[in-house]
């Protein structure tokens, strides 16, 4: 719908994209919502006013997944992983002999799981 405005703005030298650009922004600021995120009552009453979105910082929230893992930590849970995967292993090899078939079954879903 934008790129169509520009288009008439450009052959027409009307400015339809401002009106597009004021409707999408009084349309924010009516109900709150830009792009699945909730704006600021702040931010509200300036898209009213006639501020764009990206002065207001719309374009500028990053979501945040939490703090960072650094790679020594990442190494860390990837050896301790691979370590409780071969120690399963190695104890299904030890005890294959004395499980029984259904046992064994349940012990390959339960290491599936992990």
């Amino acid at each position: 719908m934008h790129a169509n405005a520009r288009i008439i703005g450009g052959i027409t030298n009307y400015p339809v994209n401002r009106l597009m650009t004021k409707a999408d922004n009084l349309t924010t600021a009516y109900t709150g919502l830009h792009r699945g995120t909730q704006a600021d009552p702040w931010q509200r009453v300036f898209l009213a006013a006639g501020w764009d979105k990206w002065s207001l910082g719309f374009y500028n929230k990053k979501e945040d997944d939490g703090p960072k893992k650094t790679r020594s930590e990442i190494m860390k849970e990837i050896w301790a992983k691979k370590f409780r995967e071969e120690f399963i292993r190695d104890s299904i090899k030890a005890t294959k002999a004395t499980i029984t078939t259904p046992e064994l079954e349940l012990l390959k879903k339960r290491l599936k799981q992990k």
